[in-house]
């Protein structure tokens, strides 16, 4: 039976400990510290050890005060969600917690036509400083068995073409091979080869770039390579600071000049070489100008300078599925992709032709596919957003029409760089020149062939590798078989990026309502029975009911996403 604080009893013990403390100021610690520790005297030390709540201290400890502001909540409910993302065990279990948290939102997609500003919008966008490789760079010697094969090669493809051309015919496959059956990440037993529509629909730049690379791969000798044709390029990231829209979604009300958008890159490079050991770094970790920012301040609101701003999940992938483990070496582009030829011809003139321009534009477009590659491979080995990557990660880029090369490389040093974190790093970029392999064609044979462009690329493709101690710091493999099955196919679903109708019919808004409802002059309809709950209609009435609302729709999407992977639930098998 407990009693009451009012009981006679409690009543009279506490007058004597009054008593007792009046007497002697130790007679009160002495009497707490025996009624505290009388469980683990006697025989019941032996059954019981004693906790650090009953234990009697000489220096008295005093909880932790902790910052009550709403910033310093906010703040700890993100960091202790940054260290659950960082115990799950396998990139698929990362990247698809950080979507159920974050959900279908708002995030900015690399622009489709770089501007001019492109270059220094990218740099402060990725966070890297862009530098010129020195024209005198040391190269290996080329021998002639080299060069006459890649002549060769050239004038090979380029009858094949003009053949092609004239008899309007499905080009035949090229007699090296371009795809790898080993990939890893792929299903077993399957393998992907390109038909015949795929070299169809080459052109003769990127026929022609693929047969070089190919060619020069094989000099190379580099069996453990993998090479895919066509792969997706996709990274998602987050900046700290960036300039807000004055209308945008409601950053005006609150007040804030600044805000931390989400970017996401999605591609698609035509040739992919990547391998089971990383390059090695240009710059050493610990260098002076990894811990400097050099890069030019560009936090202009990312829309003005062609940023697409959509509702979509973050994906990261390198190559046809997301769980690749291995570490690129090669990325190949088209020129055509760099320099569209759709646009208005006013714009597309003489200014779009001059060299200034074209290198600006082609060092911006490797700049940000070198970053996309580097940092999905990053996530593909256990890092996230949320922990900073433990060893440098290097890409290299080529870009050709089969005339013009141009090649560049990254460093990423930091993925890091939220607002939450120190953001004392930075990543390193460097590109050339454009290259002329050759000048030109002339009955069947290649004149002014330039060896120091055919020695870049087997500097490219022969750069220096190095195995690294512990490659995957965050992953564990050693969890429960069908815990990690769910986590990839929950996983390879989001990454998918299939039509999902229930998510778009949340949102979906009649006709009646944006004809009658949606206008100034509306009144508010608080009464109005909706058909489904759609929270975006009442946020011109009511900013509550509409926070409110849509806490409740998030809460159970997360719930139904948590449970899809933790307990397997509402999971397809397909």
């Amino acid at each position: 039976m407990l009693r009451s604080v009012s009981s006679p009893v409690c009543r009279s013990a506490s007058s004597q400990i009054f008593k007792m403390r009046r007497l002697s100021p130790q007679a009160t610690l002495v009497c707490i510290r025996g009624y505290q520790n009388y469980k683990t005297s006697g025989e019941m030390a032996k059954l019981k050890p004693p906790s650090p709540s009953t234990l009697f201290l000489e220096k008295p400890e005093w909880p932790k005060v902790l910052d009550m502001t709403p910033e310093a909540i906010q703040l700890r409910k993100r960091q202790n969600f940054y260290k659950e993302i960082q115990k799950y065990p396998t990139p698929n279990h990362k990247q698809f917690m950080i979507n159920v948290e974050r959900g279908r939102r708002q995030v900015f997609y690399n622009p489709e036509v770089h501007d001019y500003n492109a270059l220094e919008s990218y740099q402060y966008a990725t966070r890297t400083t862009h530098k010129s490789e020195p024209s005198t760079e040391n190269l290996l010697e080329v021998s002639s068995d080299v060069m006459s094969l890649v002549e060769g090669v050239i004038v090979a493809q380029n009858s094949t073409f003009d053949c092609r051309d004239k008899m309007g015919e499905v080009l035949v496959p090229a007699p090296v091979p371009i795809t790898s059956t080993k990939h890893p990440g792929s299903f077993e037993g399957f393998s992907f080869e390109p038909g015949l529509e795929v070299e169809h629909k080459r052109s003769r730049g990127q026929h022609m770039m693929i047969g070089v690379l190919n060619a020069l791969r094989f000099v190379s000798s580099l069996p453990d390579c993998c090479v895919l044709e066509q792969p997706r390029l996709e990274a998602f990231w987050e900046h700290a600071r960036y300039r807000t829209n004055k209308e945008g979604n409601g950053r005006k009300r609150e007040g804030a000049e600044h805000f931390s958008p989400m970017f996401q890159y999605s591609g698609q490079a035509d040739l992919l070489v990547s391998t089971p050991v990383p390059l090695c770094p240009l710059v050493p970790p610990d260098a002076p100008e990894v811990y400097s920012s050099d890069f030019p301040e560009f936090d202009f609101y990312p829309e003005t300078h062609g940023w697409r701003e959509k509702e979509r999940h973050l994906v990261s992938a390198i190559g046809y599925w997301p769980e690749s483990g291995h570490f690129p070496l090669c990325i190949a582009d088209d020129m055509a992709k760099v320099f569209p030829t759709t646009r208005d011809p006013a714009v597309c003139t003489d200014y779009m032709r001059s060299p200034e321009r074209r290198t600006r534009l082609l060092a911006a477009h490797s700049l940000l596919a070198n970053f996309a590659c580097a940092a999905a491979t990053a996530y593909n080995q256990g890092f996230t957003l949320y922990q900073e990557v433990t060893y440098p990660i290097v890409s290299q880029c080529i870009i050709s029409d089969g005339q013009s090369w141009h090649f560049s490389r990254l460093q990423l040093n930091t993925l890091a760089f939220g607002p939450d974190f120190d953001q004392n790093k930075q990543n390193l970029a460097w590109s050339t020149e454009e290259m002329q392999l050759y000048d030109t064609i002339e009955n069947g044979t290649v004149k002014g062939l330039n060896k120091r462009v055919v020695a870049k690329i087997l500097a490219t493709l022969q750069a220096a590798r190095k195995p690294v101690e512990d490659a995957s710091p965050y992953v564990d493999l050693g969890v429960e078989k069908k815990f990690l099955e769910r986590g990839r196919l929950c996983w390879r679903h989001m990454a998918a990026r299939r039509f999902n109708l229930g998510e778009y019919l949340e949102k979906e808004i009649p006709y009646w309502v944006k004809i009658y409802k949606m206008h100034p002059d509306a009144p508010p309809s608080p009464m109005l029975a909706w058909e489904r709950q759609k929270y975006l209609h009442m946020f011109q009435y009511n900013e509550k009911i509409y926070q409110m609302e849509k806490k409740v729709l998030d809460d159970k999407r997360k719930d139904r996403n948590r449970k899809r992977l933790l307990e397997g639930k509402f999971l397809k098998n397909d």
